[in-house]
C-alpha cells in the first residue's frame, strides 16, 4: 500500500495496490528484489517514496531501509507489545507452550515468567468468566435476567481478541460496567459449580478498577494510531502524551461499582449539561461514571493504586523508552529518525515539542538533524524533477521575479545574488515557519497546511512529502482482512493471480466509473 498527501487538496491518499503472494526464501535481498519488481509494476519509482513503514523484522528492515534509508516503525504495534508486557504477558509463543506442556520431564521452572503476575492473574479469570458466558447461552441468559434499574440492556461480556489491539481494555471496561449483574448473578439460585466459581472477590474489584485507570491512556493512544488521517507527526506527538500521562503522580480510575449516571449518548449530553461540571466523571462502553484520583504510591493517609495497575505503571515507563526513546538503539530511537524528525518539524509546535522530548530524556536536541532532514527531502524533490504542482510554483517565482527589478533586502550588491535556488527559498520558509508557528494552534496539521499553504508554497509541497508517513501499519493490515474475506474456506482453490484481482478491485472500487457501459470490455487478443 503506497500512502501520500495530496498538494492540491493536502489530504491522505491511500493507494491500495495489491495483495500478492510472496515466492522465494525470506531474506533481506529477496525481499528488496521483490518489492521493487511490485513498484515497477505500478510505475513507481524509487525516488516516489520518502520512507516506508513496516515491522522490526531484521529481514524485513534491512531490505526496505536498504532502498529507501527513511524507515518507520510500527508505532501501533510496538505500543501494544509495550501494554502486553506492562499487562504481564511473559512473551510465550502458542507453539512454545504446547511443546512445554506435551513435555512431563520439562519442571515448571522452565515457565516464563510473569513481569506482573497480579495483572495477569487477574486478566485469566476474567478470560474465564468472559468465555463461561460466551460458551453458555444459559448462563448468558441468566445473567441478563438480573434486573439492573437504569441499564437494562442486554449485553455480553467482551472476550480477547489477539487480533485486535485494545480488546483487553474493552473486556476489563465491560466487566465493570456489568459487575452489578455478576453480583446479583452470584445470587441467583439453582447456579452450577462452574458458574459459581467464576466470581472476582472485593480485592478483584479494587485491581479491576485501577487497571481500567492505567490501561485506558494507552488505549486511547493507540486507537489514534491506527487512524488513517494519522500521521507519523502525530504518532510521536501521542507517544509523549502518553509518556507524559504515564508519569503524572495520580491516576484517573472509576469509583466502586454502581449503576451508571447515564446510558446512551443522548442522555450523557443532557447529563453534562445539567450538571456543568460539578461532577467528576468518566464515560465507559457508553456510560458516565463518577471516577476518584487514585494516587500512584501509597502515604502513611492515602492508599495508593493496587499492585497490579502500580506494576503496570512502572513496566510501561520501562517499555515505552525502550521501544520508541532507546538511545543505544537508533532503529528504536524515534529522536533519532530522520523521517519522524523531518514530519514532526514541519507542525506547528513540533520543534518546541521535540526539543522538550529530548530534554526530558536526557537526548541531545535533534532540531539541527530534522532541519537538515527536511532540506535533505527538498534537494530529493528537486533532484527527482519534483512534481507538477512544484514545477508550476517554480515557474510562478520566475515569473515574479521577471516583473521586479527590486533585490532582497538582505542580499548582496549583485543583482544575481537575489536569485535563490528552490532549496534556499525551502531553507528561508522553514525558518520563517519555526519563527511564526512557534505555539500551538487549534488545528490538524493537514488543516493548518490547507489553510497557510499560500504562505510557504515551497514549504508546504515538502511538508506533504514528509506526512505522507505512516506511524501504523493498520491500514495495510486491513487490506489484509480484506484477502481473507476473498480468500474464504469455500474458496481456498482461487489462484493468486485471480485473489490478487479480486482485491485490487474491492481497494479501487471507487475508481470505476457508475456507468459500467463506459468501461471497456477487453476480447480474449487484447488480454
Amino acid at each position: 500500500m503506497l500512502r501520500c498527501v495530496d498538494p492540491h487538496s493536502v489530504s491522505i491518499v491511500d493507494l491500495h495496490l495489491c495483495v500478492v503472494p510472496f515466492a522465494g526464501r525470506h531474506d533481506h535481498l529477496n525481499i528488496q528484489a521483490w518489492t521493487s519488481r511490485l513498484l515497477r509494476r505500478f510505475g513507481v519509482r524509487r525516488s516516489d517514496i520518502s520512507s516506508s513503514t513496516s515491522d522490526s523484522g531484521s529481514d524485513v528492515k534491512k531490505a526496505l531501509s536498504s532502498v529507501w534509508p527513511r524507515w518507520v516503525p510500527r508505532a501501533a504495534h510496538t505500543l501494544h507489545l509495550a501494554v502486553k508486557a506492562a499487562l504481564g504477558a511473559t512473551g510465550e509463543t502458542a507453539n512454545a507452550r504446547v511443546e512445554r506442556r506435551s513435555e512431563p520431564s520439562r519442571s515448571l521452572a522452565t515457565r516464563p515468567s510473569s513481569g506482573n503476575p497480579a495483572a495477569a492473574d487477574l486478566l485469566g479469570r476474567v478470560r474465564k468468566i468472559s468465555n463461561l458466558f460466551h460458551k453458555s447461552s444459559a448462563s448468558f441468559g441468566m445473567l441478563n435476567s438480573v434486573s439492573f434499574p437504569g441499564d437494562a440492556e442486554p449485553r455480553k461480556l467482551i472476550t480477547e481478541s489477539p487480533g485486535r489491539w485494545g480488546s483487553t481494555y474493552l473486556a476489563l471496561v465491560r466487566l465493570f460496567t456489568l459487575m452489578p449483574r455478576m453480583i446479583g448473578f452470584g445470587d441467583l439460585r439453582d447456579l452450577s459449580v462452574a458458574q459459581r466459581r467464576q466470581r472476582l472477590g472485593r480485592e478483584d474489584s479494587g485491581q479491576l478498577r485501577h487497571l481500567i485507570g492505567v490501561v485506558q491512556p494507552a488505549y486511547e493512544a493507540c486507537i489514534a494510531l491506527q487512524s488513517s488521517s494519522s500521521t507519523v507527526a502525530d504518532a510521536f506527538k501521542h507517544e509523549c502524551s502518553l509518556r507524559r500521562t504515564m508519569r503524572l503522580p495520580e491516576v484517573l480510575c472509576p469509583t466502586a461499582f454502581d449503576k451508571p449516571l447515564a446510558v446512551g449518548r443522548d442522555d450523557i449530553l443532557k447529563f453534562l449539561e445539567e450538571d456543568a461540571r460539578r461532577s467528576d466523571v468518566m464515560e465507559l462502553d457508553n456510560r458516565l461514571y463518577k471516577h476518584q484520583t487514585v494516587p500512584v504510591k501509597s502515604t502513611r493517609t492515602v492508599d495508593g493504586l493496587r499492585s497490579g495497575a502500580a506494576t503496570f505503571i512502572s513496566v510501561v515507563h520501562h517499555e515505552l523508552d525502550r521501544r520508541f526513546f532507546n538511545p543505544a538503539h537508533t532503529s528504536k530511537n524515534w529522536l533519532a529518525n530522520d523521517a519522524v524528525l523531518a514530519a514532526t518539524l514541519v507542525t506547528p509546535v513540533g520543534a518546541a515539542m521535540m526539543r522538550k522530548a529530548a530534554a526530558r530524556l536526557g537526548q541531545d536536541d535533534p532540531i539541527d538533524r530534522a532541519h537538515a532532514a527536511v532540506v535533505a527531502t527538498a534537494e530529493s524533490l528537486i533532484e527527482a524533477g519534483a512534481s507538477a504542482p512544484a514545477r508550476q510554483q517554480e515557474l510562478e517565482h520566475e515569473r515574479k521575479r521577471c516583473r521586479t527589478t527590486l533585490v532582497d533586502w538582505d542580499s548582496n550588491e549583485s543583482r544575481d545574488a537575489a536569485e535563490s535556488a528552490p532549496a534556499e527559498l525551502v531553507k528561508r520558509e522553514l525558518d520563517s515557519f519555526l519563527a511564526t508557528y512557534s505555539a500551538s494552534v487549534n488545528t490538524g496539521v493537514l488543516t493548518f497546511w490547507s489553510a497557510r499553504g499560500d504562505e510557504y508554497p515551497l514549504l508546504m509541497l515538502v511538508a506533504c512529502a514528509l506526512l505522507g508517513a505512516s506511524g501504523s501499519s493498520a491500514a495495510s493490515e486491513r487490506d489484509f482482512a480484506t484477502a481473507g474475506m476473498v480468500l474464504r474456506e469455500d474458496r481456498s482453490t482461487l489462484l493468486a493471480a485471480h485473489v490478487e484481482m479480486h482485491c485490487f478491485v474491492r481497494f479501487n472500487a471507487h475508481f470505476v466509473p457508475s456507468d459500467l457501459s463506459a468501461i471497456p470490455v477487453l476480447t480474449q487478443a487484447d488480454r
